[in-house]
């Protein structure tokens, strides 16, 4: 079992946003951490019963019961569609990257995001543009984020901010960005094509020899 992803868990309210904890791996195990003023705040509420306030630490084999029923079935009929939106692999069987993606949001006040120890600006977007050597128009196209939104991101306005989140997942992920260049190839041209994949098959090659 090996995963880089850290995730940061959150309460929302209709008006509030509070940090609950985080989730992550650590060799065998998958471990959740309640922050500690999350914790010890009066109107705390455990994220489910098998993870406690009584302890802020929780240690398991498995991913723990409260997280993975925030994960659709596949037996679910919508399974296909949730995989779709967020350009997943319907056989993709990393717990934490669903739970980022098709599981983020459920019937729950409890939501999760990937976490870094910083936030995802326009400047680590232009790094990753440029890196794939695209100019603005074919980032717009291969990524699906309209031409209007990635200006703004370019110009470091607000506006983008909700895109700048998937992009985030595109650069830290690059298999689903070679997924969503292959979806939509027949928009761009071929030689462009085959140099942005070899570049992004080059940051996954390198991802994996990190693991």
């Amino acid at each position: 079992m090996k995963n880089s992803l850290v995730l940061r868990v959150y309460i929302e309210k209709r008006a509030t946003r509070n940090s609950v904890g985080v989730l992550y791996i650590n060799k065998d195990h998958y471990m959740f951490e309640y922050s500690k003023e999350y914790a010890y705040s009066k109107s705390a509420i455990p994220v489910g019963p098998d993870l406690s306030l009584e302890k802020r630490t929780h240690k398991s084999k498995v991913l723990f019961p409260s997280f993975q029923d925030r994960i659709p079935s596949k037996s679910n009929p919508a399974y296909k569609k949730y995989c779709k939106k967020f350009n997943i692999d319907e056989n993709e069987k990393d717990q934490l990257l669903l739970l980022a993606t098709i599981g983020k949001k459920g019937p729950s006040s409890f939501v999760f995001e990937i976490y870094n120890n910083k936030e995802y600006t326009s400047m680590d977007y232009l790094l990753f543009r440029k890196d794939l050597k695209m100019t603005i128009r074919d980032f717009s196209t291969v990524f699906s984020v309209p031409l209007s939104t990635v200006q703004s991101i370019e110009k470091n306005r607000s506006l983008g901010k909700e895109a700048l989140k998937r992009i985030e997942i595109y650069d830290s992920f690059p298999k689903l960005a070679i997924r969503e260049l292959n979806k939509n190839r027949p928009l761009i041209h071929s030689n462009k094509y085959k140099k942005i994949l070899e570049i992004l098959e080059s940051r996954l090659e390198f991802k994996n020899s990190r693991l």
